[in-house]
């Protein structure tokens, strides 16, 4: 009986594997054509590493790893992606109303961030010499 565990074991890691490296090609390619302009690539590359954590999540559900359930939040935004493509506002990716000064949005934020690490890293390097 132990041996049919282990080699359960042994092919659910290799399934993982075989998705992992599955998940890591599709991403690297959304990534690379991701432009960051927030034009019609950037939302397509978007739906692509979308679509590519579905596929994952819907493997781990065939191998009974999660539940059916846990893939319906990214489904979701994911259709709502597509709503906006076709033209459509669903109710998912409707701005919500704040009150007093406009927020900067989190793209803003993100890249911000990013370059702020970046100064830092910079610095410390010139530091260190």
């Amino acid at each position: 009986m132990t041996d049919v565990k282990d080699l359960k074991r042994n092919i659910t890691a290799l399934e993982m594997e075989v998705e992992i490296k599955a998940l890591h090609d599709k991403l690297v390619a959304a990534s690379n054509k991701y432009t960051g302009d927030n034009g019609a690539n950037d939302r397509e590359s978007a739906q692509d590493a979308l679509y590519a954590m579905i596929e994952l999540q819907t493997s781990l559900v065939r191998m009974r790893l999660l539940p059916p359930e846990s893939s319906l939040p990214l489904a979701s935004l994911y259709a709502a992606i597509a709503d906006v493509e076709a033209g459509r506002n669903p109710p998912l990716l409707t701005p919500i109303r704040a009150s007093g000064a406009p927020l900067m949005p989190k793209v803003e934020a993100v890249r911000m961030v990013l370059v702020s690490a970046a100064i830092s890293y910079l610095m410390q390097l010139e530091h260190s010499e």
